[in-house]
């Protein structure tokens, strides 16, 4: 009999200690009437995705409010898969084959200010320097001979190309001539 009432004695503060641990639980996750939660007043920070996804060009030259150019030569076995703004700033297209991808970006000079690079490739490479395609200098960076960024200004707005698998120079110079 001693032992059953030990046992029982366990039980009831086994449950007694279950029950104050989820009364603490509760209060502490217990919500205001507005769902906000309790104690403090609390204020939501929402942070506003600055990628658009638009269906077509003409979309995304409204959002940023100017009449960009895209490249209308790309490498074979290309096909463009996303038209977005950054910001309602910067136009990016991008271009994918069944395993690389082109990230083409063009904003307008005063949009892109302080930020002539608007690639968003912040990687360091072995190779910078720039070249000049037709009249255009274009700064290029990549590993030895093969350009995986590209970037450039023409006519107040900013350029930038980035590649997932290095390109020639002459391949460079093919795409951006395409663009007017």
């Amino acid at each position: 009999m001693r032992k059953c009432w030990k046992l029982k004695e366990s039980l009831v503060l086994l449950v007694v200690v279950f029950l104050g641990i989820s009364a603490s639980l509760s209060a502490c996750t217990s919500k205001q009437p507005d769902g906000a939660p309790a104690g403090k007043d609390t204020q939501e920070i929402q942070v506003v995705n600055p990628l658009l996804h638009y269906q077509t060009i003409a979309e995304a030259r409204e959002a940023v409010g100017f009449a960009f150019s895209i490249p209308t030569r790309i490498p074979e076995g290309y096909v463009q898969t996303d038209i977005l703004t950054i910001d309602r700033k910067i136009a990016q297209i991008v271009y994918k084959n069944k395993e690389n991808e082109i990230t083409y970006r063009t904003a307008k000079g005063s949009d892109a200010k302080g930020s002539e690079d608007i690639s968003g490739d912040y990687n360091l490479y072995s190779t910078t320097k720039t070249v000049s395609i037709g009249q255009q200098k274009v700064e290029v960076k990549g590993e030895n001979t093969e350009i995986r960024v590209a970037t450039w200004e023409k006519a107040n707005e900013c350029y930038s190309l980035v590649f997932t698998t290095g390109i020639t120079e002459a391949q460079l110079a093919e795409i951006i001539n395409s663009i007017k």
